[in-house]
C-alpha cells in the first residue's frame, strides 16, 4: 500500500507564461522570486495601512471640527444676557 502523504508535490512557477520547476530554476531566480513576493505583501501591507491612516485622519478632524463647533462657556452666558436683555 502506497503512502500519497510521502509524495511532495514540486513546485511548478510560471514565469513570462511558462512553467518551470522550481529544481531547474537558478538560486538566484528563487531569490528573486521571495524578494518580488516580499514587497508585494509589503505594498499590500501599506495600502491597508494607508487606508487606515486616511480613516483615522477623517476621524480627528471631524473631532475638531466637532469640537470647535460646540458652543463656549463665554457664548452661553453670552446668550444668557442677550435674553434677559430682550425681557
Amino acid at each position: 500500500m502506497s503512502d500519497n502523504k510521502d509524495k511532495v508535490q514540486e513546485r511548478t512557477i510560471n514565469i513570462d507564461g511558462k512553467d518551470y520547476k522550481e529544481s531547474e530554476l537558478p538560486n538566484t531566480v528563487i531569490n528573486n522570486i521571495a524578494i518580488l513576493s516580499d514587497i508585494n505583501n509589503k505594498k499590500m501591507l501599506t495600502s491597508i495601512d494607508l487606508d487606515k491612516l486616511n480613516i483615522l485622519s477623517a476621524t480627528y478632524s471631524k473631532r475638531i471640527s466637532d469640537e470647535m463647533n460646540k458652543p463656549t462657556e463665554s457664548s452661553k452666558e453670552e446668550d444668557k444676557t442677550f435674553e434677559n436683555e430682550k425681557s
